[in-house]
């Protein structure tokens, strides 16, 4: 029993030690043709699987809004906010050299939003399913800059972040 116990354990080592995790920082701006919010957002992801040039990277995101937007409608301002944006992704990426590399990436999103008008507040949430691609540069094997473009349904989400290996 000790034995297989220590063979799991030597086994989940060297398991987590090949693991290739990454986390990141950036902004996001989403839009459709009547508003436009921005939001902080950080993300962790996992490379679960790397052959040659190509990766498959799951990845979470989880961002807050920190611009907000108001539309006009019969003579009346509402005013809208992001309360939170997550996403699920997995991305399917491919080394286009040492330090440049593009990336096709499927998700499935939820967005909280905020409207309020005199003095009364809403609040709605809805998950669907996006998808969208980017492109990253390498500075080093442990830090990046990406910029990425995906749409869920109408709404159009435009990317850029900081992203490092731990």
């Amino acid at each position: 029993m000790k034995k297989i116990t220590l063979a799991s354990l030597f086994s989940l080592c060297a398991f987590t030690a090949s693991a290739e995790w990454s986390g990141g920082v950036g902004y996001a701006n989403l839009s459709n043709e009547d508003i436009s919010l921005g939001a902080l957002v950080g993300e962790v992801a996992y490379n679960a699987h790397k052959v040659e040039k190509f990766s498959l990277i799951t990845g979470l995101r989880y961002g807050i809004g920190i611009q907000d937007d108001s539309v006009r409608y019969a003579n009346t301002t509402i005013d809208i906010e992001l309360d939170r944006f997550v996403a699920i992704d997995v991305k399917v990426q491919f080394a286009l050299n040492e330090q440049v590399y593009a990336y096709l990436m499927p998700s499935y999103g939820n967005a909280k939003l905020s409207a309020s008008a005199v003095g009364e507040s809403v609040s709605d949430d809805e998950w669907e399913f996006g998808y969208g691609g980017g492109i990253g540069y390498q500075f080093n094997q442990q830090s990046a800059i990406e910029a990425s473009y995906q749409q869920f349904d109408d709404t159009d989400v435009l990317g850029v972040s900081y992203t490092f290996k731990f």
